[in-house]
């Protein structure tokens, strides 16, 4: 190529480069005037240099210019949520502007961070271009401002959804009506909720719905009023079957000319409402009957102190006595020594101290003073400061329940039968498996009442010491056992009954009654009456076992057979002891045999193995001195040197030796009681001994 012709070329490649650039300018231009008009920002970023132009002044969208004079990276002024996202769309449209090689238009909505620091919702649309490589090199579009519009449809959705949780609370179906008054509209939500089904409700008019509480007469006005056009609040129809009930509000509605159109109803199903309304009608209906039954009277006290009494006040509070109207007038008829008592209990209920108010005082009365239980609560509290604005409860006269309690308890001071209370942590479901009433009764019971005479029995000067004591306290765990299974076998009644209890280490006889308290099918607790008639039944006893051991010396038993029958009896009369008897051989001098139900054969062998002397244990220094030897520590006693080591290994402690003698004063042998602790005899003891010994000596 010439010279010439290179120097055309190159100008015509300048031309067409400057008519590109002129094209390009004037699209961008008309882009900034555009977006001007529209209110927009226009942009254009050169991706290889990764310079962005505003073609339209930023400072509306961005904010004020910072001092330096120069915007952050556009980027970083994107909110940090919503960043990721927004690169995320550029970056797919220059791939997808890489792989087709044409312009890919771009849109992304996000939120600006301005450098004043508000944030706006934006929207920005543009399209990418490429070289005719295909490489990526410019962006070119608008950012539009939508923070208006964005808040606008917020508060459009937000106001929407309160207003439909505001119409699902007032109503659980709407009807419309047309002008004739005939249901033509009914909502999804009647499909549910109605009680009438919703092809029953169309076409008809409202004093036409099915309501069995609507007579025709209340037909005919609901008619005369909806025709009138007046607004209906709250009828409540009655609707079968099941004895639903349903509330219908209605108001008229008017068309775009202000031509009446119909009816626009709101429905509710109020059947709970009206079961609990019911409920407490009749609940109030009861609660008056027993208040009456009870003599007692109804109170309410306002934040301002005024009372209201409610019920036959001459019957609780005597006849021409006063009922006080405020709480200042109740201070001054109570008793000058209660009044700060009531008070206190007042006071405490009030702040909150006390669960509720349950206090007894004195009342000036027309006729002296009587004795008033008053019990009740706060009913309100003020939200913001807790403070009460009312209280409620019910006031008993006790006069007489305190003059009966005061001659019961002067009675059961002064009576010689023991009284007493037994009462469980809970109440006891009588349905219960009785094996397990027992055992809830022998591990629950626990004394609630004693009177004098039945804490003597213990040993005990002051009957409340005993109170919230447990059953086994009274005669052990087991001892009771056969009682209590009786007393829930017989549906909790037992009379007479015969019973006997170990007391400071003595077997102790009683006979009594024991009364359940069944209240709404659960045991509340017993009441019972205890009389000690162990003297009578050991007497008793001591009777059968002599009538049976004269029997069997008359029938000529032989010796071996007496003496166990003789120890079986003596081991009944005095279970705390363990009997025992030896019997010398012809010559007086040796112990023959030994018997005893309640001690080995070693042990016998080491009785019979003694000799007989003044230092040879109890029984054989009685033999030996021909008297009763009784030995308190066997532990410590001298008698018993040559013998300690053996008792003490089998717990033997103490031990009471009577010598049993023939009619010309020989020495048979011995009758000797031991016992597990040292001791001596008790008289009962020392009674039984003294019964059997001459017997035993009739039958040798």
């Amino acid at each position: 190529m010439t010279r010439k012709a290179k120097t055309a070329a190159a100008k015509a490649k300048s031309r067409r480069a400057a008519g590109k650039s002129d094209g390009t300018t004037v699209l961008l231009r008309q882009l900034a005037l555009a977006a001007a008009a529209a209110r927009a920002y226009a942009w254009l970023w050169e991706i290889g240099s990764d310079r962005l132009r505003w073609m339209t002044p930023p400072e509306g969208l961005l904010g004020p210019r910072p001092a330096s004079g120069d915007y952050p990276d556009f980027r970083e002024m994107v909110h940090p949520s919503d960043r990721s996202r927004f690169l995320a769309s550029g970056r797919a449209a220059l791939k997808a502007l890489s792989r087709t090689r044409r312009a890919v238009p771009y849109e992304c909505a996000f939120r600006l961070v301005r450098t004043d620091g508000e944030v706006r919702t934006c929207l920005a649309r543009g399209r990418a271009e490429a070289d005719r490589a295909g490489r990526p090199v410019r962006m070119i579009g608008v950012t539009v401002d939508v923070h208006g519009q964005a808040i606008e449809r917020a508060l459009r959705r937000r106001a929407e959804s309160r207003l439909a949780a505001f119409l699902d609370l007032a109503a659980d179906w709407f009807m419309e009506t047309d002008a004739s008054l005939r249901v033509r509209f009914v909502s999804e939500s009647a499909q549910s909720r109605s009680p009438i089904a919703p092809a029953d409700l169309l076409g008809r008019a409202l004093w036409e719905l099915p309501a069995v509480n609507l007579s025709q007469d209340d037909r005919a006005r609901l008619r005369a009023q909806l025709e009138n056009r007046e607004s209906l609040r709250g009828l409540l129809l009655e609707v079968p079957p099941g004895g639903r009930w349903v509330s219908l509000s209605a108001e008229p509605a008017s068309s775009a000319s202000a031509a009446f159109s119909g009816y626009l109803v709101v429905a509710r199903d109020l059947t709970p409402e009206v079961a609990a309304r019911r409920a407490a009608e009749e609940a109030n209906a009861r609660l008056q009957i027993a208040l009456d039954a009870a003599g007692a009277l109804q109170w309410e006290a306002d934040a301002a102190g005024a009372l209201r009494v409610r019920g036959d006040a001459s019957r609780v509070l005597g006849e021409r006595s006063r009922v006080p109207a405020h709480i200042d007038e109740l201070a001054e008829l109570i008793h000058p020594e209660d009044a700060p008592r009531e008070r206190l209990a007042r006071i405490a209920a009030l702040k909150g101290e006390a669960a509720q108010y349950a206090v007894e005082y004195r009342y000036r009365a027309a006729r002296g003073w009587r004795r008033i239980f008053s019990l009740g609560r706060v009913t309100e509290r003020d939200p913001a400061s807790g403070r009460a604005c009312g209280m409620a409860g019910v006031i008993l006269d006790v006069t007489r329940m305190r003059e009966t309690e005061a001659r019961l308890a002067e009675f059961l001071s002064v009576t010689g039968e023991g009284i007493f209370y037994f009462t469980h942590a809970d109440p006891l479901p009588v349905t219960m498996p009785r094996e397990d009433q027992v055992e809830r009764i022998l591990a629950t019971a626990r004394l609630a009442q004693s009177n004098p005479a039945h804490a003597r029995i213990y040993g005990v000067a002051d009957p409340a010491a005993l109170v919230g004591e447990p059953l086994e306290r009274f005669g052990g765990r087991e001892a009771n056992r056969a009682l209590v299974e009786r007393f829930v076998r017989s549906n909790y009644r037992v009379e007479n009954a015969l019973w006997s209890e170990t007391v400071a280490g003595d077997v102790r006889w009683f006979r009594g009654s024991i009364y359940g308290i069944v209240e709404d099918g659960e045991l509340l607790g017993a009441w019972g009456l205890q009389r000690d008639v162990t003297e009578e039944e050991r007497a008793s006893q001591l009777l059968r076992v002599q009538r049976d051991l004269l029997s069997l010396a008359a029938q000529g038993a032989d010796t071996d057979a007496f003496i166990r029958v003789m120890l079986e009896g003596a081991q009944a009369l005095v279970p705390q002891t363990i009997p025992s008897f030896v019997l010398l051989d012809e010559s007086g001098t040796r112990i023959a045999k030994s018997f005893g139900p309640g001690l080995d054969e070693d042990y016998h062998r080491a009785v019979t193995s003694l000799e007989i002397g003044p230092k040879a244990g109890s029984c054989g220094t009685a033999i030996w001195r021909r008297e009763r030897v009784v030995v308190t520590d066997i532990d410590t006693d001298p008698l018993w040197e040559g013998g300690r080591e053996v008792a003490r290994a089998r717990g033997l402690r103490a031990c009471w030796s009577q010598p049993v003698m023939d009619s010309t004063g020989r020495v048979l042998g011995t009758f000797a009681l031991y016992a597990r602790a040292a001791r001596g005899p008790s008289g009962w003891e020392t009674a039984v001994v003294e019964a059997l010994a001459p017997l035993a000596a009739t039958a040798l």
